[in-house]
């Protein structure tokens, strides 16, 4: 099964809702990355999952701290908690733009059964 590979929705002035997409794997997935860019994830199990986004070979160390591989990441990555319910999390280009992924980001899930994606302009 492929990733999950989301686009940016941006909301009409009339707004809209938002589509959320279902993965089918927890590793892999992508989403744009801008300064107002939010990756929601949708977590409707009963306990919390781990949403692992990568960061890139250049920005390792960030803000002079290295970023460190949380325990069963694939690499270097920001370990966002997300609990039952809505999770926003901005994806700042300076943190998560990965050169050698077009300037995506990329990021992993502890789990994907009751998960479902979406990637919006803030406020959106």
């Amino acid at each position: 099964m492929a990733a999950t590979a989301l686009t940016v929705q941006v909301a009409p002035p009339g707004g809209q809702l938002v589509a959320f997409s279902t993965p089918t794997q927890t590793t892999g997935h992508t989403a744009p990355t801008g300064s107002d860019v939010v990756l929601k994830v949708q977590n409707a199990s009963g306990g919390s999952i781990n949403c692992d986004l990568h960061i890139p070979a250049a920005n390792t160390v960030f803000s002079g701290l290295s970023v460190a591989t949380p325990a069963g990441a694939a690499g270097p990555s920001r370990r966002v908690a997300c609990g039952t319910g809505l999770t926003e999390i901005p994806l700042d280009p300076v943190a998560y733009s990965d050169p050698a992924n077009n300037g995506l980001a990329t990021f992993d899930l502890s789990a994907f059964a009751s998960v479902t994606l979406a990637c919006t302009r803030s406020g959106s």
